[in-house]
């Protein structure tokens, strides 16, 4: 009678075979259970399992075997059928070039975050011509993007070309007087037609450092309530910028970069009136910092 709990018994199991290797696999699981029900438990009977146990994989590799000649046959006619189609779909390429000296002439889209601020304050006149400064300086996050051509005539040589700017910005900020008086600012868009200049900082010159400037105008959105009454715009406001910045090329195509933008645009003033009586007046600059970090794509 076999011991069942032998453990040794699960790796002569055969039913989950196919039926001519179960043939192969029967006997070999007859003669251990017959074995541990007439031999004592102990190291020798164990030994005695696992040799039985290689002796029926061995024995069901044998059934299995195939010649090493019809093996190659079989390999050989597979390749034959299969490679033709493999091979129309491997694109041979020769090795890259290495990198060399980086070129940034060429046409580029640019995408970006940014984060900006407006640096002044509103100044406010009451009828009786006092004014004060209120703390209403906008800030805020956007985004943007960018299209330039650069110019580079010699390797390694300065860099210059044009390039047109625009990003949607929202840029908030408000300040109030004793709960009667309160003024706020907004810049929604900002934009820019400027002229770069830059130079490789690096051997490789993979490293750039840029400034430029040119023609720049920005969405003005300024706010001044007296009480209940109240005066609003809503514009674009014209000035200048002035640009500066650092790209890296990751590879020829790519580059990302980093870059500083200082808008002075033009001022927006505002009137509350009570009828004929003029309440109070403000005046809301637009002088606004910009940080900008992206990505620049230059087409092939």
């Amino acid at each position: 009678m076999s011991d069942p709990a032998e453990p040794m018994l699960q790796f002569f199991e055969f039913s989950h075979l196919r039926p001519d290797l179960q043939a192969v696999s029967k006997p070999f699981c007859e003669l251990a259970h017959d074995s541990i029900g007439k031999l004592p438990r102990n190291p020798e009977r164990t030994v005695m399992l696992r040799k039985l146990l290689e002796a029926k994989d061995c024995a069901v590799r044998a059934f299995l075997y195939v010649p090493a000649l019809v093996a190659a046959f079989f390999t050989l006619g597979w390749l034959a059928w299969t490679f033709p189609a493999f091979a129309a779909d491997l694109q041979f390429k020769a090795p890259a070039a290495p990198y060399g000296i980086a070129s940034w002439q060429g046409l580029y889209l640019s995408a970006y975050g940014l984060y900006g601020a407006n640096l002044t304050n509103t100044t406010v006149t009451d009828s009786a011509g006092i004014s004060a400064d209120l703390a209403s300086a906008p800030h805020g996050p956007g985004i943007g993007g960018s299209v330039g051509y650069y110019f580079q005539p010699t390797p390694n040589g300065i860099v210059f070309g044009p390039r047109v700017d625009l990003a949607y910005a929202n840029m908030q900020g408000g300040g109030s007087f004793a709960n009667a008086l309160s003024v706020s600012s907004a810049t929604n868009y900002l934009g820019d037609v400027d002229f770069i200049v830059g130079l490789p900082l690096s051997a490789d010159g993979r490293f750039l450092g840029y400034v430029g400037g040119g023609f720049a105008f920005g969405g003005a959105k300024p706010n001044l309530q007296v009480v209940n009454l109240q005066q609003a715009a809503s514009d674009t406001s014209t000035g200048w910028n002035a640009v500066a910045g650092l790209a890296y090329q990751v590879s020829p195509n790519w580059q990302l970069f980093m870059e500083g933008n200082y808008y002075q645009l033009g001022d927006k003033s505002l009137s509350v009136m009570d009828g004929n009586m003029l309440l109070a007046t403000s005046n809301t600059k637009f002088h606004i910092l910009t940080q900008k970090f992206g990505l620049t794509w230059k087409l092939p």
